[in-house]
């Protein structure tokens, strides 16, 4: 009999371990995957911005529906991603984008200031 108790206490203490030992596992295993997911949705908004400066920068010096197109398009999928000081700034930007008679001064120079928001973000 008393064999049997400590088999079953032994067996106890080892699924506990056992149990402890997986949730701190699991608990780091999904630490790990949410900074893989923050890196990864990062870096896809990285890439919205470059493509927003580049769609915009290019149709503020050379404005055409294409350009329009391109430049809304990127100014749109940014902007749904933008937050606090930099959704105000893309904000202004898409703003002024116009497509017909364009103020291509005033886009250029609040595609800076987004840019600039961006450098200060990044600091």
């Amino acid at each position: 009999m008393k064999e049997i108790i400590i088999s079953l206490g032994c067996a106890a203490i080892s699924s506990i371990v056992a149990w402890i030992v997986a949730k701190q596992a699991a608990k780091a295993e999904i630490k790990k995957l949410q900074t893989i997911w923050a890196h990864e949705k990062e870096t896809a908004c990285d890439a919205d911005f470059d493509k927003m400066v580049s769609a915009v920068s290019l149709y503020a010096k050379y404005p055409s529906p294409n350009g329009f197109h391109d430049a809304t398009d990127a100014v749109a999928i940014y902007r749904a991603k933008a937050t606090e000081e930099m959704a105000v700034e893309v904000d202004k930007l898409s703003g002024l984008i116009e497509r017909f008679n364009p103020n291509c001064d005033a886009i250029s120079k609040q595609l800076n200031a987004v840019i600039k928001c961006k450098r200060k973000a990044n600091g």
